[in-house]
């Protein structure tokens, strides 16, 4: 499994932020999309990969690879 988190993959370069360059960030992405074998799952999330949403996509994703919900879900 891969996350890619499109608004960037640090601090520095989230968007505003000195090294944001969303052009690099895309062809990074496109290059493991194209590269990723055909039975890898690939999520994207439109956060930064030090924002909350991010962190939370990746815990739900790891409880779900070991069968177990989140607390508060049906």
């Amino acid at each position: 499994m891969i996350v890619l988190p499109n608004g960037g993959l640090s601090q520095i370069d989230a968007q505003g932020e000195v090294f944001y360059d969303p052009e690099a960030t895309k062809a990074l992405f496109e290059a493991i999309r194209a590269e990723a074998r055909a039975d890898v799952e690939i999520t994207e999330v439109d956060a930064n990969i030090n924002d909350l949403e991010f962190a939370d996509l990746l815990v739900q994703k790891l409880l779900q690879l070991l069968g177990r919900r989140m607390p508060n879900q049906d």
